[in-house]
């Protein structure tokens, strides 16, 4: 190429020469900035400090470490084997691990179960947290991506300045196309933004399977996608140990961190929390099913003939774990309004949509009504969580919401019901 650049060069005169050489070295500046972008930028981000919870651990001899995200949280892997890698790290201290990891969420029905499911637990010493993956398909502006873990960890730090908080950004297939074409997840970018933002320190997971597949490491069925083998969670795992040997090499006090006096966004859900469902006075068409649970549907005929066994026709849809056995608030009948007055700046549903979810019609203080189509792509085949915010950016105080099932619902649901595990509030 060079000999090639040089009898170009030498064929015109000096001045087309110098300006052809600018040119043609702004371009290759511009190739080489954004392969340094995905190949060369950093995997390990160490903001912050992990100093409080090592002195916790070597000190106290106990400590409360925490793993909040979606499925890939609550599968069998790198969380097992950070847990080893801890107590193989401190042997001499006793720990208390919170898996509070549910599949099919992200970091916004995470900002608002945060109290419930892990700051309840006590203190935390040490919290993981991760929701790229379900983020960049649950939650489709950035505004929403960044209220849901701003909500997090701020919320976090203001329970506790002295949790260690730790963000993973993992990997799955859109990812990997994205970074191929030399784009970076819009959606890591915003979490990104956050941890900056608090100081946080985060591990590019992402970054490091797609440099691994590009050298041929191995492939991407050897990794195991979205939900990796245990092939594939040993990388991530030893990512997180590579970030603990680069941030305490010199360990230093515990102090509390710095929480920034201005959230990103004065919208974000860190004040998230439960509103209970007994605490709603019901109306007619509305009731609570302390035990409910996935009813039996018709088995749908596959592609295959005769694939139906005429004695086991009707299968049960599943359930995520929390989400069957337990008090339901079921809208039985279509145009039947509750009406409910809370405090706070935000109000939504935490709610499971199966084969019959239907569609919401709300209002809140008398405003114009909105609707909400609960019904999901995984709907048939699943009661999936979703938390679903029907309004925030409301002024701080006392609102009511208003809301029934309507009678039409998508053509793909087979009903109009709704099941509501609890209802959220940002007070």
């Amino acid at each position: 190429m060079n000999l090639i650049l040089d009898k170009h060069l030498h064929s015109m005169n000096g001045v087309t020469r110098f300006v052809s050489l600018c040119v043609l070295l702004l371009t290759l500046g511009t190739s080489i900035s954004a392969d340094a972008q995905i190949y060369n930028g950093p995997i390990l981000r160490c903001r912050g400090s992990l100093d409080n919870s090592y002195n916790t651990f070597t000190k106290t001899k106990k400590g409360r470490v925490a793993f909040l995200g979606g499925s890939i949280t609550y599968m069998h892997g790198w969380r097992e084997m950070v847990m080893k890698n801890l107590t193989k790290r401190y042997p001499d201290t006793q720990f208390d691990f919170v898996n509070a990891g549910i599949p099919s969420i992200g970091s916004v029905p995470d900002a608002f179960r945060l109290d419930h499911d892990v700051l309840s637990k006590g203190d935390i010493d040490l919290l993981f947290v991760e929701a790229a993956v379900n983020d960049n398909g649950n939650e489709k502006t950035g505004a929403s991506r960044l209220k849901g873990m701003e909500g997090v960890i701020r919320h976090t730090l203001m329970a506790n300045p002295n949790t260690d908080i730790i963000l993973l950004d993992f990997v799955f297939q859109p990812f990997v196309d994205m970074l191929t074409k030399g784009q970076e997840p819009d959606v890591i970018l915003t979490h990104e933004r956050v941890a900056n933002h608090y100081l946080v320190p985060s591990i590019r997971l992402d970054l490091d399977i797609f440099r691994r597949l590009q050298k041929g490491e191995f492939t991407w069925a050897q990794f195991g996608g979205t939900h990796p083998k245990p092939f594939g969670h040993s990388y991530y795992a030893a990512a997180i140990e590579r970030l603990f040997d680069s941030m305490l090499i010199n360990p230093k006090a515990s102090k509390p961190h710095e929480i920034p006096e201005e959230p990103l966004n004065r919208a974000s859900y860190y004040k998230g929390q439960f509103l209970d469902i007994h605490t709603i006075k019901l109306a007619k068409g509305w009731e609570i099913d302390e035990m409910w649970d996935a009813p039996e549907v018709i088995q749908q005929k596959s592609d295959k003939a005769n694939s139906i066994d005429p004695a086991n026709d009707y299968v049960r849809v599943t359930t995520r774990k929390g989400f069957s056995k337990v008090p339901m608030l079921v809208a039985t009948k279509p145009n039947k309004k509750l009406k409910f007055t809370f405090e706070g700046n935000a109000i939504g549903i935490f709610c499971v949509a199966g084969p019959s979810a239907g569609i919401i019609a709300y209002r809140i203080d008398h405003q114009p009504w909105r609707e909400y189509d609960t019904f999901t792509q995984w709907s048939n085949r699943l009661y999936i969580p979703r938390l679903y915010v029907l309004g925030d950016r409301l002024e701080s105080g006392n609102h009511t919401l208003e809301m029934y099932m309507k009678e039409a619902h998508n053509p793909k649901s087979k009903g109009s019901t709704l099941q509501i595990r609890q209802f959220v509030v940002n007070k």
